[in-house]
């Protein structure tokens, strides 16, 4: 570091060490963190302690279907489990996106009038807007009456055999072995009769309010090709200040060589400035980069 650059092996040691370390403390933090949710949760109640999340639902189904097949079917061996309400997390994102286009038409009327086929899409666009109801997004939160029937239909429904193989557990044979070992099947979701079952996914829930509802409605696809883009370009943002460091770096250390060794002249210039201190300005830069990849990119 500084004009003449680093000299001593120690100091990037010391960094990757440091880097290592905080990585591990990291990990260790986030266990920690846990740990103390988890004392909290057992200490307090909330709204939580009740409900469960369900995803996987089709978009044709409403509130009493939900309620009525976890009184079935939320335990094992009871069909009248208390289920004070369930809440179904409504298609936002496909309202949003229709009413956008309507609020675009209307601000814009020059532009569809002289269009008869934008005419017929506003018309069109009008008619699904008012002659249809929100479709389900795949979530709901089911509340039941009783802490204890919440965490026994956590046990049924939540877990590494019931969401890869819409199987009960069975020990360790069943954890390790789901397809061959596992317990029984369970029961899959049909709104209606007329509607095909479909396996769904239960887990502990957030508090009601800290869910962000606009963004249940956005497909899971779009939701991993989004993750896949913002951790590509994250990746090529780091891999670009990496190899940029690297050449200052190593240009840095050959001019600082020429200096000492009389070949420059072995005065300092401005160039010397400049080279000492690239890295941190590039490092700043990049950081900024990446906030605005995570901004724009990773919305949801």
């Amino acid at each position: 570091w500084g004009p003449a650059g680093g000299s001593q092996l120690a100091v990037p040691i010391c960094m990757v060490v440091c880097c290592w370390l905080l990585a591990i403390l990291v990990v260790f933090q986030s266990a920690f963190n846990e740990a103390i949710k988890r004392d909290v949760d057992e200490r307090t109640t909330s709204p939580e302690d009740f409900a469960i999340q369900v995803s996987g639902l089709p978009r044709q189904c409403d509130e009493s279907a939900v309620r009525d097949f976890f009184c079935a079917n939320a335990i094992a061996g009871q069909d009248n489990t208390e289920v004070v309400k369930a809440v179904i997390g409504w298609d936002l994102h496909w309202y949003d996106q229709r009413n956008a286009a309507l609020k675009q038409a209307h601000d814009n009327p020059d532009d569809f009038l002289a269009d008869e086929q934008a005419q017929r899409e506003l018309e069109e666009l009008e008619t699904e807007l008012g002659g249809r109801n929100l479709e389900c997004a795949g979530t709901a939160i089911v509340s039941f009456r009783f802490h204890a029937d919440q965490q026994a239909c956590l046990r049924r429904w939540e877990g590494w055999s019931q969401r890869w193989y819409n199987r009960e557990p069975n020990g360790i044979c069943g954890f390790l072995f789901p397809c061959c070992c596992g317990g029984d099947e369970l029961p899959l979701f049909a709104a209606t009769e007329d509607l095909p079952g479909l396996h769904i996914t239960v887990k502990s829930t957030q508090h009601p309010s800290d869910i962000n509802w606009r963004e249940v409605g956005i497909p899971r696809l779009q939701k991993w090709q989004r993750k896949v883009l913002t951790i590509v370009l994250i990746c090529l943002a780091v891999g670009f200040s990496y190899a940029l460091i690297g050449i200052l770096s190593v240009y840095g250390r050959d001019y600082a060589a020429e200096l000492a060794s009389g070949v420059s002249g072995g005065q300092e210039s401005s160039l010397t400035s400049f080279l000492s201190y690239a890295p941190s300005i590039l490092i700043t830069a990049i950081n900024f980069v990446l906030t605005i990849i995570c901004r724009l990119c990773g919305q949801y």
